[in-house]
């Protein structure tokens, strides 16, 4: 799979696994208002975009992804970013919101 497509239709969708894949940007995502978790580790995504209209998001992870850019925008604040690489956790570690 190279990109997140064909989603409108699962407005409920709750939890959305596509990890190990060759997806290279985070779009399509519109549709999916009660997202709460979201895992994209392992694919070939280099920043993260796509994600402000996704409220409800709780946790996503992007571990093992190439990703460049250093800011992070997310409209929740409940929102906690999974990154276990090392270089990821240094360029990310001021920026992280955590669930209280």
């Amino acid at each position: 799979m190279t990109e997140l497509q064909g989603l409108d239709a699962l407005e409920n969708l709750v939890l959305l696994v596509v990890k190990r894949n060759y997806i290279k940007e985070i779009k399509n995502l519109d549709k999916l208002k009660n997202l709460i978790r979201l895992n994209l580790a392992f694919n070939q995504i280099t920043g993260i975009n796509g994600l402000a209209t996704l409220n409800n998001l709780e946790m996503i992870d992007l571990r093992g992804n190439p990703i460049y850019s250093k800011e992070i925008t997310i409209s929740n604040k409940r929102t906690r970013v999974k990154f276990l690489d090392a270089k990821d956790l240094v360029h990310y570690c001021q920026t992280i919101p955590v669930k209280k």
